[in-house]
């Protein structure tokens, strides 16, 4: 092959003289392929002198396959796209991994890393020869991604609802924010504090916390405004033979009014019947009708 070593050649009787292609020492014999060349070379031996003798010989040298190869990265992440092998030697050989857990295609060398096994391995690549074969082996890492997986309770909340905290379901550690401006989050739980975020919808993104093959994930939320049940009456003491007092609603309008102990009330305004209830005492209650109701 074109790559081995230089060779001593040899003759029954020495002291002769050794000529033709590829000869680096005429008085040892010695050929040299890379010298030589590709190709079909003649070498000759001559012994002189009166009874001297000549012969020949022909040396054939194959052209070396050339295993060279290589990924773009050295390192990947599992998440990664899978990395193709660039080969700049011999092409249609075959591509073999070490130790078990790498998923290689054997005719491309295309690494299905989502598949292997984190680890690093020699990626060892065999030109198919056959008579000067050539290999290589390049090392590659697979490292784990992480998992950004996370969720809240619900996708829809009202500003009075309970402060609701992310359920992280992957890697801890990581850092939650959010877009547009507007809702208050903690960076570390993704605590949502409802009562001082601006209603509308949002897009929480969990980033976490490797700087090597992190993971993120976006989870969008709506917040409603919640409805404002303030309401009021003239006096809160009246006498028996008084107009009826209507409520002045100075919050959310729309919702309903109810009276306990047997009191008469008009459902939507707030009138209470003061001759019909009668005398005593009543606790009036408005609840309102929207999405995020509210009680007084």
């Amino acid at each position: 092959c074109e790559n081995d070593s230089s060779v001593t050649l040899t003759a029954v009787d020495p002291g002769g003289n050794w000529t033709g292609t590829g000869i680096t020492n005429a008085t040892n014999g010695t050929f040299d392929p890379s010298t030589a060349g590709v190709g079909n070379h003649i070498i000759t031996y001559t012994i002189s002198g009166s009874c001297g003798d000549v012969d020949t010989m022909t040396i054939v040298v194959n052209p070396s396959d050339t295993a060279a190869f290589n990924y773009s990265l050295m390192s990947y992440c599992q998440s990664d796209p899978d990395p193709s092998p660039t080969n700049t030697g011999t092409l249609g050989g075959t591509y073999t991994s070490s130790p078990a857990g790498l998923v290689i295609n054997g005719g491309t060398g295309v690494i299905d890393l989502s598949a292997s096994t984190p680890g690093t391995y020699g990626v060892l690549y065999t030109t198919p020869g056959p008579n000067c074969q050539d290999t290589l082996t390049v090392f590659v890492t697979v490292t784990t991604t992480e998992d950004a997986s996370f969720n809240y309770p619900n996708t829809t909340f009202c500003q009075n609802d309970p402060n609701p905290t992310a359920n992280i379901l992957g890697t801890l550690g990581g850092t939650f924010t959010s877009s547009p401006t507007g809702l208050v989050i903690n960076g570390s739980t993704g605590l949502i504090d409802l009562a001082l975020s601006t209603p509308g919808t949002y897009g929480v993104l969990y980033t976490t916390p490797s700087t090597t093959c992190q993971d993120t994930l976006t989870v969008f939320i709506t917040i409603n405004p919640a409805d404002d049940a303030s309401f009021s009456y003239s006096s809160t003491t009246f006498c028996i033979t008084d107009t009826n007092p209507i409520a002045t609603i100075t919050g959310t309008v729309g919702g309903i009014f109810t009276v306990n102990n047997g009191g008469i009330i008009n459902s939507t305004t707030g009138e209470l019947n003061i001759n019909s209830s009668g005398a005593g005492t009543f606790t009036i209650t408005y609840i309102t009708n929207g999405t995020c109701q509210d009680t007084s």
